[in-house]
């Protein structure tokens, strides 16, 4: 049987924005850093990701 608990809507918005401010400011322990992506793509593997991602293209179209 669930657990039932009152709360008053003060303590909700605050327990939800701690959960947030959380999450956002990165202070997770499970969170994997970020991988700094380059600017650029080669075009072999511009065609193999735009495929992976469902647009199939030729290296004519992608021109």
């Amino acid at each position: 049987m669930a657990n039932i608990i009152v709360a008053t809507e003060e303590q909700i918005q605050e327990a939800v924005l701690s959960a947030v401010s959380k999450f956002f400011s990165g202070n997770r322990p499970d969170m994997i850093p970020t991988v700094e992506l380059p600017d650029t793509i080669c075009l072999p593997n511009a065609l193999k990701v735009l495929e992976e991602h469902g647009f199939p293209t030729s290296k004519a179209k992608l021109y």
